[in-house]
């Protein structure tokens, strides 16, 4: 598999299309350096390889590959250079039982993430630049699938905003399955400690700008995790919403994500 482009994240070069092994010395590096640990990193399966060549061909730029090492976080986890954390209000949920209990473990897959950068709110007109998924979210629109009410209508009908998180779950994420060739399970939103944690590894500009994004995780009955506005804390902002709801200050990053093959 042929290296297509280059880009550089803080110190580390960060390389889409290599060879799995690769992927795999790459992300060792990264990853033993942030938690201060040996981390050991698996081949990435060839489901990935085959995905970053689909993502390659639709001209997905921004698809990255990591690993997200098997380990429980917690808000006084000894990692010297996981410097900006998710807020008190978070650490509490998941104590109170609110949000998940094992909401902070990381599960040990690799993952394709969107690179993006998160957008500075402009009256709702903002727009994940080159995104390749426009095309799907117009045609779920005109379907009626995303649901456009008399508040969201000045938002583009290709724009990543605008969307409840129900509609996320129910057409986005499996319309963006199929664009790519994966299963529809494998297609869902980052959880709010996997945005912090690939935002301090690799993008920390994610948390400097004043739009919200939605997170997989459940909150209460009926409400999802937003979170990494820069008004409220940037990387550590986690905050809520009805999962129905659809506002032009929140957006979404699609997240595929590869789980070990049972043996």
């Amino acid at each position: 598999m042929a290296m297509a482009r280059r880009e550089q994240y803080g110190d580390v070069p960060l390389t889409n299309y290599l060879l799995p092994e690769q992927f795999g010395a790459q992300e060792q590096e990264r990853l033993s350096r942030f938690f201060d640990r040996k981390v050991t990193v698996p081949t990435p399966p060839q489901e990935l390889s085959i995905a970053m060549l689909k993502a390659k061909e639709i001209e997905w730029a921004q698809a990255e590959p990591h690993f997200l090492p098997k380990m429980e976080l917690k808000q006084n986890s000894d990692v010297s250079e996981w410097t900006i954390r998710p807020e008190n209000w978070y650490w509490q949920k998941i104590r109170e039982g609110k949000v998940a209990k094992d909401a902070a473990t990381l599960e040990g897959i690799w993952v394709i993430v969107d690179g993006s950068q998160k957008l500075q709110y402009k009256d709702g007109k903002q727009m994940y630049e080159n995104d390749p998924f426009a095309k799907v979210l117009t045609q779920l629109r005109e379907a009626k699938k995303i649901q456009v009410p008399d508040w969201c209508k000045s938002i583009p009908k290709d724009s990543r905003f605008g969307i409840s998180n129900d509609e996320l779950q129910t057409h986005v994420n499996p319309a963006i399955a199929d664009f790519l060739g994966v299963q529809p399970e494998q297609v869902r939103l980052p959880k709010a400690i996997e945005f912090n944690i690939l935002g301090n590894l690799a993008h920390p500009e994610w948390g400097k700008t004043n739009t919200w994004e939605w997170f997989q995780d459940k909150f209460r009955d009926g409400c999802r995790l937003i979170g990494g506005d820069s008004d409220y804390g940037g990387l550590a902002d986690v905050n809520f919403r009805v999962s129905d709801g659809r506002d032009g200050h929140i957006g979404f990053r699609p997240l595929v994500a590869f789980p070990p093959k049972a043996r």
